[in-house]
């Protein structure tokens, strides 16, 4: 195989001109563009293969690609990379930049049947991303769809890309494990450390080596990578939110105690991972948005140690901070993907293994007293040790929830029975703008009285009429969360 040299230009784009036919040298050469612009650089390759500029709209993405189950149509991979691979947090990137990074270059080969065309070897996400740039109708799902095209709109977005053709599929396996198969003994590519990052974020705040700085930052950044990551923040929140006025309340020892941090530079829980996510969760977003019926932000980089303090106490007393203390500090865990055979939303928790009801994730800004009291009722207990309580707490919680919601779209009436309350719920929910996937919960708790976690059957347990289990209600309330949180975020959007 003759090598072929690639040409990158003073702009950062490339070229497949000026092939160099002699192998195993190292060699480079300088020369004039055709049109007389800035010089350009050759680079020889004895890796066999060449690099090419691809159209995008001859790119295949990969059916044996290690990030999903094989595959056999393009539309199947497509959505599972979207769904569990933050492919729209990646496309969103890369329409802000206008390119992809020039630090990485797609491995491809080209379809024996197909010539002219490419599959991607490496770069699955990137590809999977600029093809939905591109072409947003070739998106999943409607929604994924109208982003896309909100996304890419008025952006000059990639329409070609720099790859290295391999000869074949095996040849490119040796350069994919270097890149993904860990450190390898130092051959492989090795992830900075804490202080490592520290040094980074340090040279960019213009500091010194690790300066003092650098190192609150770098707690900040880890919590808001982490909450990206888990899906606890959008990636527009995440763009949004502001590392230093976070340090701020990090770098207070009461603060970090509170939310359940146990370290000053590196993340450690010292309560239940879940809780101490949704307690940081709830710190980001009250430093991006006004709470229900307040008409300022709740976290500011104007804050004193003594304000930053009794936030973190008013954080407790609404419930909203961890209580579930470890014997001893944790590591996050490891952040389980959805199934990509399922196109509905997973959380990044395990319902299998929580203790209650909800987790302080589940946020409720709504000055209903009741439901304030409902929701810290279910956040304190076990529903091991209570079953039958938190039976009656989960239906009561649910219950209010539907009746408030009525009342705020004008639709409630007296004296209605479960099932019309709950039919009632789903055709506003409908009218409302719902989801199909969040109305279709509420729907099938109207329409069957045998479904599972519907009204009745909540209450069917409440009269002895089964034992409810912690795993039948840990699921039941996941089952019905996103339909709760639309009717109590469209309550306060119309507030």
């Amino acid at each position: 195989m003759i090598p072929c040299a690639v040409i990158i230009t003073a702009n950062g784009s490339a070229s497949n001109e000026g092939q160099i036919t002699t192998t195993g040298s190292k060699m480079a050469s300088r020369k004039q563009t055709p049109q007389g612009g800035a010089p350009v650089q050759q680079f020889a390759s004895n890796v066999p293969g060449e690099y090419r500029i691809i159209d995008i709209k001859r790119l295949h993405l990969n059916p044996e690609n290690p990030r999903h189950s094989p595959m056999e149509r393009q539309p199947e991979i497509i959505k599972a990379l979207y769904s569990s691979e933050e492919v729209q947090a990646l496309a969103r990137d890369i329409a802000n930049r206008g390119a992809l990074s020039p630090l990485d270059v797609l491995g491809v080969y080209e379809m024996p049947d197909h010539p002219g065309h490419y599959v991607t070897l490496e770069g699955n996400r990137r590809t999977c991303a600029v093809i939905l740039l591109a072409d947003p109708a070739r998106a999943p799902t409607p929604d994924a769809r109208a982003y896309l095209e909100g996304v890419a709109q008025g952006r000059s977005v990639p329409t070609q890309v720099p790859a290295f053709v391999f000869p074949a599929k095996e040849a490119a396996d040796q350069w994919i494990d270097l890149r993904h198969m860990g450190a390898q003994g130092g051959v492989g590519t090795r992830p900075w450390s804490a202080d490592q990052q520290a040094n980074a974020l340090a040279r960019r705040n213009g500091g010194g080596p690790v300066t003092a700085a650098a190192r609150q930052n770098l707690l900040a950044h880890a919590v808001l990578m982490r909450l990206r990551e888990t899906g606890h923040v959008s990636p527009e929140q995440y763009q949004a939110a502001s590392l230093t006025t976070i340090a701020r309340y990090l770098t207070t020892p009461a603060v970090r105690a509170l939310l359940g941090l146990a370290h000053h530079e590196r993340l450690e829980y010292t309560h239940e991972p879940a809780e101490v996510e949704g307690a940081l969760q709830r710190l980001v977003l009250d430093s991006l948005e006004k709470r229900h019926g307040e008409d300022h932000l709740r976290v500011t980089s104007r804050s004193n140690a003594d304000g930053r303090r009794a936030y973190a106490q008013g954080l407790a007393a609404e419930g909203n901070a961890p209580t579930s203390l470890l014997s001893s500090p944790v590591a996050p865990p490891a952040i389980t993907k959805p199934a990509t055979k399922s196109a509905r939303p997973t959380s990044a928790r395990n319902p299998n293994l929580e203790t209650r009801l909800l987790t302080t994730a589940f946020t409720v800004n709504h000055d209903d007293k009741v439901l304030g009291y409902l929701r810290q009722e279910m956040l304190k207990l076990k529903v091991a040790e209570h079953p039958f309580a938190c039976n009656y707490l989960l239906r009561a919680f649910v219950e209010r929830v539907m009746t408030l919601f009525l009342i705020k779209r004008g639709a409630h009436r007296d004296k209605m029975s479960d099932r019309d309350l709950t039919q009632t719920c789903a055709r506003e929910m409908l009218d409302a703008g719902a989801k199909r996937g969040t109305h279709d919960i509420m729907n099938k708790a109207g329409s069957n009285d045998a479904t599972p976690y519907n009204l009745a059957c909540l209450g069917a347990a409440i009269h002895g009429g089964h034992i409810p289990t912690q795993r039948d209600l840990v699921k039941y309330s996941h089952t019905w969360q996103p339909a709760l949180r639309f009717m109590l975020d469209h309550m306060a959007n119309i507030a």
